[in-house]
């Protein structure tokens, strides 16, 4: 095994729909396969409420480039284009991983999105795909729904922007007097693969609980091997967790996912301003609490 990567982290998930943002989570997702030694495997899905609305005698397609050009739309013609848009998508994928010493596969499934994901993320160990544009996560919007989403994958989730990519340092947030051990050896494995550098923000005011776990912080730690920085912040909502991670120029976040300031409006405010790759840790029971 690998230095630094925790058991879990074998196969990594990555949603591709040919779209800018999904390149984005792909180039990540590779970059993060090759520095854990893991496998990555990409999944395109053949939406079927396109193909259904294809189907419908009013059906149009609207070209972005050529203002009220508009062409009928059946579904033979989204079928192909469904085709051309995962062809691409394996190139992409073919030509990424080239770059990477890293065992990968390709899939096309047919369904509903949210439902594909979901169920393919069951292999997983992380999820990634973009979070904005024609992808995953901006078909959903982030709102209550992608909320529900992202609350049911059945692992770790990598959230990331267009033109955005990982880099050091990696920011992990824990609650002052509890420590989710999966975000934070997710966020040591992070930085294992980017970097070196690792910030651990701890949540809330009470000085001396923020150094008790401080010290079991650095036990956990150890075995990585990495550069660790902690800071202790006041504010316990996304709006501090937002000013701590712009003041620490994070290069990637990582939350728990059941942290209590990933609540709907916390989420979206989160994914709205932070414009640093995002890794939202699952798979946590308990904690290692400061007594």
């Amino acid at each position: 095994m690998a230095e630094g990567r925790p058991p879990g982290f074998r196969r990594i998930l990555v949603a591709l729909d040919a779209s800018p943002h999904s390149f984005a989570a792909l180039e990540a997702a590779a970059e993060m396969a090759a520095g854990l030694e893991a496998e990555l495997f990409g999944l395109f899905v053949e939406d079927i409420n396109l193909l259904r609305l294809a189907e419908l005698p009013f059906a149009q397609e609207v070209s972005p480039l050529h203002a009220g050009m508009r062409r009928e739309l059946d579904r033979p013609t989204m079928e192909r284009a469904l085709r051309v848009a995962a062809r691409r998508a394996r190139e992409a994928m073919a030509a990424v991983i080239g770059r990477r010493p890293v065992r990968w596969s390709f899939r096309v499934a047919r369904g509903r999105v949210v439902t594909e994901l979901l169920s393919a993320a069951v292999e997983a160990d992380v999820l990634a795909l973009g979070k904005a544009g024609a992808d995953f996560a901006a078909r959903l919007g982030l709102g209550s729904t992608a909320l529900s989403v992202l609350r049911n994958a059945p692992c770790a989730v990598l959230l990331l922007s267009r033109g955005v990519r990982l880099r050091p340092p990696v920011v992990v947030v824990v609650g002052n007097g509890a420590a989710s051990p999966r975000a934070v050896e997710a966020g040591a494995a992070l930085a294992s693969a980017c970097g070196q550098d690792l910030v651990v923000l701890i949540r809330g005011t009470d000085t001396a609980v923020a150094n008790r776990l401080r010290t079991q912080l650095a036990e956990m730690l150890e075995p990585f091997a990495l550069a660790v920085t902690y800071r202790q912040i006041s504010g316990t909502g996304a709006g501090g967790i937002i000013r701590a991670v712009a003041e620490a120029h994070a290069g990637a976040l990582v939350m728990d996912l059941e942290s209590p300031a990933l609540g709907e409006a916390g989420f979206k405010t989160l994914m709205e301003t932070v414009d640093c790759p995002v890794l939202l840790a699952r798979g946590v029971t308990g904690g290692a609490r400061a007594h």
